[in-house]
């Protein structure tokens, strides 16, 4: 027990591992060494470096990071500007291999950062290193303190953990070493005003631009002005606007973020959840207006949405999704919206799979929602797809990842989430806020049309 009376993390953690037994979900003995569905650290990093449109990343490591690079950069997001066809690439490696770590003092990374200050238009740089090269204890605040005064941006550190953290880690610590190094407009925070701290800016397709003017809607139906998204494509420089809001929207991958920006402008913290679903959007626009005063614009606006889009599914619901049944593998974050979207719908969520470790501010309800996997080895979520697709699961929501480990099976994918190699977003969808509801169900509702489709092809004799 903990000392609010709950049970304590390992007691949760084995409570998750007797549920993952009891439902097959639990890795056999033969599996646990494949590789595992997790992202790594650099990739979230990455991320964040795509979705803050001049900052460079100088990573002490190897050349392979090139290729953690095009896991964006052309494949995932058709808009990414990280590499460069003359070579500017804006993830720059100082190409160190396992021989040269022994003598590497950190002169290549003060190399590779007067390589990128002779370029034009560099709003900042974040440096890194790779697990190999940061065993050897390079001082690398002693190296940008030393390199400041020459350089005509800014440096930022990010530590590596590339060893114990995922994609989740290097997006958040990327935005919490942000929060506390940047430089804010000094201006005192607008009541009136809000920034949004932690949306996952994944990609720079209209999918992601969509949510951003979701949001943008969202938060001016309450009369505020929604000055910064963190992130949202924008220069470094954009992002010090988020100091003159009186209220931070955290969600959960920027929440300690939040709390640092807070700390230095005396602006509260509002912690919310992923608008993925019609309830989590419920749920952040009714604790803005809590924080800023505006239950009953928020109210109207929630009402007339509910009037607008409801009336779309009258058919749909009954012919395509209840007692339908669905399982969703990719960000954690959105599994409690996820989870009400389709429940709502009288869809039955079969399981839920992480691509990162547990989280315990993400962690289900105490009674468990569904079954719920981390990071389990890719082995043991190719069996569990195949075993469900076996006993008749209808959609699988997942990323490119997962969706390897479907193909043999009857289940219809839809390509959501990181990475997304087989779906790209060139005209307006978003997929959060409440036309991002509609968005999704309607993507779900073709796959589920086609399922129908090919069962009836099968079934009917040539």
């Amino acid at each position: 027990m903990n000392a609010d009376g709950g049970p304590s993390g390992a007691n949760k953690a084995d409570a998750r591992w007797q549920r993952q037994r009891a439902s097959g979900l639990a890795p056999r003995p033969e599996e646990q060494f494949s590789t595992p569905y997790r992202i790594p650290f650099q990739l979230g990093l990455f991320m964040a470096i795509n979705a803050i449109s001049d900052l460079y990343g100088i990573i002490d490591g190897p050349d392979c990071l090139y290729r953690k690079a095009e896991w964006i950069h052309g494949r995932h997001d058709l808009r990414s500007t990280l590499l460069d066809a003359i070579g500017e690439h804006r993830i720059v490696p100082t190409l160190v291999n396992s021989e040269a770590v022994v003598t590497s003092d950190g002169r290549e990374v003060a190399r590779r950062i007067r390589r990128v200050a002779r370029l034009r238009g560099v709003g900042a740089a974040v440096i890194c290193s790779m697990p190999h090269v940061t065993i050897i204890g390079t001082q690398y605040d002693r190296l940008i303190a030393d390199l400041q005064p020459e350089v005509p941006f800014p440096l930022l550190e990010v530590n590596g953990r590339s060893l114990d953290g995922d994609w989740v880690d290097g997006y958040a610590d990327t935005l919490e070493a942000l929060a506390n190094t940047i430089a804010l407009d000094g201006r005192a925070p607008d009541e009136d005003a809000v920034a949004v701290i932690g949306y996952l800016m994944d990609r720079g397709e209209e999918d992601h631009r969509g949510n951003i003017r979701e949001l943008e809607r969202m938060v001016a139906a309450l009369d505020l002005d929604l000055r910064s998204v963190w992130l949202s494509g924008s220069p470094y420089r954009a992002l010090a606007r988020a100091g003159s809001a009186r209220t931070l929207l955290a969600l959960p991958y920027g929440q300690a973020a939040a709390r640092a920006l807070a700390r230095r402008t005396g602006a509260r913290v509002v912690d919310v959840p992923v608008p993925l679903g019609l309830g989590a959007t419920r749920t952040l626009l009714r604790a803005l207006a809590r924080a800023t005063g505006r239950v009953e614009a928020a109210e109207r606006f929630i009402n007339a949405e509910h009037a607008r889009l409801i009336p779309r599914l009258e058919w749909v619901i009954p012919h395509y999704f209840a007692g339908r049944r669905i399982a969703f593998a990719g960000d954690p974050a959105m599994f409690a919206g996820f989870h009400e979207l389709a429940t709502e719908i009288g869809m039955i969520v079969e399981f839920m799979c992480a691509s990162a470790r547990a989280r315990e501010e993400l962690a289900p309800p105490a009674d468990g929602y569904t079954s719920v996997l981390h990071a389990p080895p890719e082995a043991t979520l190719r069996r569990v797809l195949e075993d469900s697709s076996r006993a008749g699961l209808d959609l699988l929501v997942c990323d490119s990842l997962a969706m390897d480990c479907a193909r043999q099976g009857e289940t219809e994918v839809l390509n959501f989430g990181f990475p997304c190699f087989e779906r790209h977003a060139l005209s307006d969808s978003p997929f959060l806020g409440f036309n991002g509801w509609m968005w999704l169900l309607g993507a779900m509702t073709n796959e589920m049309i086609r399922r129908e489709q090919r069962v009836r092809r099968r079934s009917t004799p040539s």
